[in-house]
């Protein structure tokens, strides 16, 4: 009989890397949803910060303390990446190998996500530390904004390549895009 081996979500096709942009795969130690029973939010809050050092976060946002990241997700719902967590108070499941994580970076990425989607990620809208549900083309997923001209986008791990595809066709029309000669204004008739 064979042996199984365990494969990251987009072992294979990523990195893709064009011109003002890299798209990678982040390898967190560990994803878990965390979602408080009715009228426990502050005490989950209070238990994540003293196991982790990071509270419950506040909606389309996120809070982080070196490699641990609480991320919103939902009314009433967030994926803590990066650290197994048990609060009492809350129905806690293990997601690790359920999502990908790429991270967009680069001095386009927000060009390249304006191709794919529906919400104004420009910093002016959408600062550090925010976060948004949303799709990506056709893939539903969580966009954050962890720098300036970095992103990091979660989604299923069955829509991995598709997500990917769409991100490096993306990437592609963008640099090509900036790569285009600037227009002449036509001469005036005489």
């Amino acid at each position: 009989m064979g042996r199984l081996a365990s494969k990251s979500p987009c072992a294979g096709i990523l990195p893709v890397e064009v011109e003002g942009c890299r798209l990678v795969e982040m390898h967190p130690e560990a994803i878990v949803s965390v979602a408080p029973y009715r009228g426990q939010e502050d005490a989950v809050s209070r238990a994540l910060d003293r196991e982790i050092g990071v509270p419950f976060p506040a909606p389309n946002r996120f809070v982080q303390k070196r490699t641990v990241r609480a991320v919103w997700a939902g009314p009433s719902l967030a994926m803590v990446i990066g650290a197994r967590v048990e609060p009492a108070n809350a129905a806690v499941t293990d997601q690790t190998d359920a999502w990908s994580i790429m991270q967009l970076d680069g001095p386009l990425a927000v060009d390249v996500l304006a191709r794919l989607v529906p919400v104004d990620l420009r910093l002016s809208r959408f600062q550090c530390g925010e976060v948004v549900q949303t799709l990506l083309h056709k893939v539903n997923c969580g966009i954050a904004r962890v720098h300036e001209a970095t992103f990091e986008i979660m989604a299923f791990r069955s829509m991995s390549n598709t997500a990917v595809g769409d991100l490096a066709v993306a990437m592609k029309c963008v640099a090509a895009r900036t790569r285009m000669p600037t227009r002449q204004p036509l001469a005036s008739a005489p």
